[in-house]
């Protein structure tokens, strides 16, 4: 609702090079906090600070160099799958392609297309199923290769097999190339492998830690947990 505060009195700070699950029931303000760190929204009151400078005064071209963003609803756009991958690069060496379908599952998607990484996005998009869009989407912010990750629900049309393993290769590549990231989840199994973990609950941030240390600290944690066996209701 406009004018409604959805996230209230959360501060929280990551350190460059951390990875961050951020969870919470449906409708706990975790898509907001992603649409504000991507400044398709600005918040009514508080900052979004990157390295100490409020996100505001940074033009909005340069802040989005240094995001790669996945979000749940992929789209493709005209032109060929290895144009989708590429999307706003320029030189990026077919093996750097190859690599990041092959790190996000869809080489062997890709190998089976018609004219393979030619293959006219809009053939290809008739034929791809809402996890390999996904795939294509992460695979494109590989390519990026900016400084700070950020992923909202970005595997929630996989399944759970391919989804960790996915998951472990995204997030160790990004540990070496000291990447910052933020995964938000619905998958409670995907706060095992990050260094943080941020509970969002009613818009606030009600537990913030390892896993390990909000198992036995933080009840709201405790509950979705437990409640869903590893899982929790997407936002």
């Amino acid at each position: 609702t406009p004018g409604t505060d959805v996230l209230r009195e959360l501060g929280a700070r990551v350190e460059p090079g951390t990875v961050v699950t951020i969870v919470g029931a449906s409708g706990s303000g975790k898509t907001t906090l992603a649409r504000l760190l991507t400044r398709l929204e600005e918040p009514g009151q508080g900052r979004v600070l990157y390295d100490g400078e409020d996100a505001r005064k940074v033009e909005l071209a340069t802040l989005r160099r240094q995001l790669a963003v996945v979000w749940q609803d992929v789209e493709l756009y005209h032109g060929s799958v290895r144009d989708n991958l590429t999307l706003g690069l320029t030189d990026v060496p077919d093996e750097a392609v190859r690599e990041a379908a092959r790190l996000c599952g869809l080489e062997a998607v890709i190998d089976a297309l018609p004219q393979r990484y030619d293959t006219p996005v809009a053939e290809a998009g008739a034929s791809l199923s809402g996890g390999q869009r996904q795939r294509l989407a992460l695979a494109r912010a590989v390519l990026r290769d900016a400084p700070f990750l950020l992923l909202d629900e970005a595997t929630s049309q996989l399944d759970v097999e391919t989804e960790a393993t996915i998951v472990r290769g995204l997030l160790a590549r990004a540990r070496e190339r000291q990447q910052t990231v933020l995964f938000i989840t619905h998958r409670l199994a995907n706060a095992l492998l990050a260094d943080e973990v941020w509970m969002l609950a009613g818009g606030r941030l009600v537990g913030q830690g390892a896993h390990a240390e909000l198992l036995t600290r933080c009840a709201p944690y405790q509950r979705l947990f437990r409640a869903g066996e590893g899982t929790a209701d997407a936002a």
